[in-house]
């Protein structure tokens, strides 16, 4: 019996302590931020077709549901403002609203890494997207920043982004056509 009693005792005493590591909450790095002090960085985004008013009157009604991504830094007055990452559609739709007068002092955001690579920052743009879906051309940017930026094959791109080589070799291809037959595309003519 005494053995019993310790072994239950050993048993309990792992057990809690194993359930106490399990509940421990965690910190995050989602914080709510002045949309208006997020920096859109040239030609960071790879998206071309951003179809703002459906969103925009989503965000009136509820909110910006899914936090942006950004980088926090000091502007040259020392002020707050954060780079973005991912989320230039929200953003644009939530500052098209607030210009149309809804009240929105703040929306949620994930804090990156300032030691984040480009490279890392282009992969998390693309897989972090949640809403509507990078075109073929988008994607064809995106991709060829690879291979020409940072010397990936395509069966290399194909595995950082979970895409078979298939779809990134006719992504690729779509840039090779002249830049007013991808205009066409991106504007639905085509």
């Amino acid at each position: 019996m005494v053995l019993l009693t310790r072994f239950l005792k050993q048993f309990s005493d792992i057990n809690f302590i194993s359930m106490e590591n399990i509940n421990v909450t965690k910190r995050t790095d989602i914080y709510n931020i002045d949309p208006r002090n997020v920096v859109v960085m040239d030609d960071f985004n790879v998206r071309r077709d951003f179809d703002l008013d459906e969103l925009k009157e989503q965000i009136k009604a509820k909110g910006v549901l899914n936090p942006i991504s950004v980088i926090k830094f000091k502007d040259e007055r020392n002020n707050e403002k954060y780079k973005l990452v991912d989320g230039e559609r929200r953003l644009r739709a939530t500052l098209a609203a607030i210009e149309e007068g809804a009240d929105i002092p703040r929306i949620k955001a994930l804090f990156l890494s300032k030691d984040e690579s480009t490279e890392e920052l282009m992969i998390q743009q693309m897989m972090r997207n949640e809403g509507k879906r990078f075109s073929e051309i988008e994607c064809g940017i995106m991709f060829k920043r690879f291979k020409d930026e940072f010397g990936y094959s395509q069966v290399e791109i194909a595995q950082k982004f979970g895409k078979s080589p298939a779809f990134v070799c006719k992504c690729l291809k779509l840039m090779d056509l002249p830049e007013d037959i991808q205009q066409r595309i991106i504007n639905n003519q085509i």
